[in-house]
């Protein structure tokens, strides 16, 4: 009976600290592995010197350079988080607010929960995180967008998914980015007001009918009031208009608008210019990314390729009269206000030019 109990006691102690080597020491000793396989040895060409490396990586005590791209479903925002993430050394946060489903946060109820999340992530937190976890775990999508992460899961299959193992991956990272397609920019701005996030912040607006026209064709977006709707999408964009005039008085190192037809029709120019502002720096291999992207027409041969040069003006001969022009009566001031001409049938439509200026923030 005694032995019994002996055997018993040392079973459970077994199963315990194994249970704790493979939570906790294995996925630590294996963090060289993990830094290899990931490229993020000191000597990695992110354009810092190893000791400057240091200071902005969260495993040594340092802060991350964390850019983060505020936008809605289908403005072009695939593009532009996909041509941040080239740069080598960074850790992207694919769609954090993704279990919220399809809304918009513009304020209470959800506000203070999606902020707090948010916030979480991006300091390599993933406690309390697993319904993000369990999406990302779900979305073939999702692990893409995290590539130089989840490539690794081939080989700690076991453990990639646990919160501990994403946290001190994250925290090998010197550069974060992330991308909120659900997340108005009256919100968003509690990320600025947190000096300590050391976040930058990018608003990404695409003309209201370009959006809808891409929408059409999304089964998850028709019938859904918060993505469908004209006067819904274009009540946003006036909100976040007046918001971005708001910061970029009040933050104008730290907050910057894009139009995606104009990094669209400037892809070279204007994604230096972005991760100027990101402080990151313009590399080969953002250059190959930009020139793979932007020549592919054919997006089913790449989740993210798309013939930019003439995505964005689709909707013209897409749409018929009748829908631009229902888009137009609601979305007037907000067209206006991000400079945008609208359609009329006097127009010819092989030479209509959609796009005027606005103020540049």
């Amino acid at each position: 009976m005694f032995r019994q109990r002996k055997v018993k006691i040392f079973t459970i102690a077994f199963i315990l600290c194994l249970f704790l080597y493979h939570t906790f020491v294995r996925p630590s000793l294996n963090l060289f592995k993990i830094r290899i396989a990931l490229g993020l040895l000191p000597n990695d060409k992110i354009g810092v010197e190893a000791e400057i490396l240091k200071s902005i990586i969260p495993r040594t005590n340092g802060v991350p350079t964390r850019s983060v791209i505020v936008s809605s479903w289908r403005s072009g925002s695939s593009f532009l988080a996909n041509m941040v993430n080239s740069v080598p050394g960074n850790y992207y946060h694919c769609e954090p607010l993704t279990s919220y489903g399809i809304t918009q946060i513009r304020g209470s109820p959800n506000d203070t929960q999606a902020i707090l999340g948010i916030k979480k992530l991006l300091q390599c937190d993933y406690t309390d995180m697993e319904s993000y976890i369990q999406a990302i775990n779900e979305n073939e999508f999702m692990q893409y967008c995290n590539w130089r992460v989840y490539k690794s899961c081939e080989y700690f299959s076991k453990i990639c998914y646990q919160p501990q193992f994403l946290g001190q991956i994250c925290n090998q990272f010197p550069l974060q980015s992330m991308k909120l397609v659900r997340l108005r920019l009256k919100v968003a701005k509690q990320l600025l007001d947190d000096a300590s996030l050391n976040v930058r912040i990018l608003l990404l607006v695409r003309d209201p009918r370009g959006i809808l026209q891409s929408r059409k064709h999304e089964v998850w977006c028709l019938g859904e009031p918060e993505c469908d709707n004209p006067k819904t999408l274009c009540s946003d964009m006036v909100a976040d208009y007046h918001e971005a005039v708001e910061l970029a008085k009040n933050y104008p190192i730290t907050f910057k608008v894009i139009r995606y037809e104009d990094l669209s029709l400037s892809p070279f120019d204007q994604s230096k210019d972005i991760l100027q502002f990101y402080g990151r720096s313009f590399d080969a291999n953002v250059e190959d990314f930009i020139k793979t992207f932007t020549k592919t027409s054919d997006w089913r041969s790449n989740k993210f390729a798309q013939d930019s040069n003439s995505i964005p003006f689709k909707w013209i001969k897409k749409l018929t009269f009748d829908e631009i022009q229902k888009i137009q009566e609601s979305c007037s001031e907000a067209m206006k206000l991000w400079g945008y001409r609208k359609l009329s049938k006097d127009n010819d439509v092989d030479n209509f030019n959609p796009i005027i200026n606005f103020l540049k923030f």
